[in-house]
């Protein structure tokens, strides 16, 4: 009877050793997953469309500097004005100002200065116009090497997997195409359901989480076996018409886009249309926002920026909604290191939760209709507002003064002539 115990006891402590085993695996691949891919290539315009590309000048990949950047000088006292992100509250950063207002050179003046410092900057550029000097571009069209991937799960064992990751894939799909009807989206469900399925990647089985995950391509040929399978039922294939251009793109079957841990990556949205760099963008900066959780909290101190230059391309119908990844990142993402630098022409394009959490504020000239609710939502003087008339002229305030004060806000342009 003892020799059958000590067999039993025996046999549970090895199964306990390799669940051990098992376990620490698991961790290591996850540390090993939390880790960008990074891309450097010196010369400019070398390899097929959508290949990086760099200036010969390269980007800083020094240690972190937690040097105030300075933004501009005062428009009355001329003192010298400076953004500090490692000392506020809060640093994210916004930006609004309509068309010929500086709005993009002072984009790419913090996206450029925070590359120089050593921070990682990843910038959705949705117009085509946020190159900078030693940055990293990849343009992602139907001819470009690398594409972004919708249907990657997220890895944490408590909140990831394909079940939640098809719920933000259908959510994403309902803002590209609305209108899409209850019936529509069921079919859609329907077949990344079985993509995911005949990739091998089960909710209910974590270690089939690491599998290749599929893509556009595999959600095709899956819809393609619904119409097939449906004879004379038209409903699949009425879906796949309705959301037949994020096949025909080919951009969500590519290899993902890399994004660096230092200086400036630009992922180029510009030549597909809003509905793809919806999809694109939102998958993107979701991706970015979970590898950042999934790290853990860390210092206030931010670690890498995300740059949009149009708020609106990004936000869903609802502007309001909680689940929207601008709202999540500028309600969540600072403790985990993650920053927003965001840029809208018109403040009714901003939600509560990114006007609340950017506390750097600047607010360049727009149109006059625009002022009264700029003045109202910004708590700003409207006579002021109607002053501003040159590019780069702005108010400015960092949430915790009374007043904003008036900046003339230091060009990117000039600042590489200066070097």
């Amino acid at each position: 009877m003892s020799l059958v115990v000590l067999i039993l006891a025996g046999a549970f402590l090895l199964l306990l050793g390799w669940a051990q085993v098992g376990i620490l695996r698991r961790r290591a691949r996850v540390r090993r997953a939390l880790e960008f891919p990074s891309w450097r290539t010196e010369g400019r315009g070398a390899g097929p469309k959508g290949a990086p590309t760099a200036s010969p000048a390269g980007q800083a990949s020094s240690p972190r500097d937690p040097s105030p950047i300075y933004l501009g000088s005062d428009a009355e006292t001329a003192r010298e004005i400076r953004w500090d992100p490692w000392r506020l509250p809060n640093p994210h950063f916004l930006v609004l100002g309509g068309s010929g207002s500086g709005k993009t050179q002072t984009l790419k003046a913090l996206a450029w200065e925070l590359g120089r410092r050593g921070l990682g900057v990843v910038a959705i550029d949705l117009h085509g116009d946020l190159d900078v000097e030693g940055g990293v571009t990849y343009e992602i069209s139907m001819r470009s090497r690398f594409g972004v991937n919708p249907l990657v799960v997220d890895m944490d064992p408590d909140g990831g997997g394909p079940d939640p990751q098809r719920f933000i894939v259908l959510r994403s799909l309902k803002e590209a195409f609305a209108p899409l009807g209850g019936n529509q989206l069921a079919i859609l469900d329907q077949a990344i359901q079985e993509t995911y399925r005949t990739a091998g990647i089960l909710q209910e089985e974590y270690d089939t989480w690491w599998r290749e995950a599929p893509t556009f391509r595999h959600l095709e040929e899956a819809l393609d076996g619904m119409i097939a399978a449906a004879g004379k039922e038209r409903r699949p294939a009425a879906v796949k018409a309705k959301v037949g251009p994020m096949f025909g793109y080919r951009i969500f079957t590519k290899p993902q886009v890399p994004l660096a841990e230092t200086g400036v990556t630009r992922v180029d949205l510009s030549k597909i249309p809003s509905g793809l760099q919806y999809i694109a963008a939102d998958a993107l900066c979701r991706q970015l926002l979970r590898r950042f959780q999934m790290r853990g909290p860390r210092e206030a101190e931010p670690r890498m920026y995300l740059v949009v230059d149009e708020a609106k391309l990004m936000m869903p119908t609802r502007k309001e909604d909680p689940h929207a990844i601008l709202n999540r990142i500028a309600s969540e993402a600072r403790k985990f290191g993650l920053g927003l630098i965001v840029a809208s022409q018109y403040s009714g394009h901003l939600s509560r939760d990114i006007l609340m959490n950017c506390f750097a504020k600047v607010l360049l000239k727009t149109d006059k209709i625009e002022i009264p609710p700029t003045a109202r939502r910004f708590m700003a003087e409207r006579d002021r507002l109607v002053m501003l008339l040159a590019p780069g002229v702005g108010l400015i305030n960092f949430g915790d003064e009374e007043q904003y004060a008036t900046i003339r806000v230091q060009p990117y342009m000039e600042r590489i002539a200066h070097g």
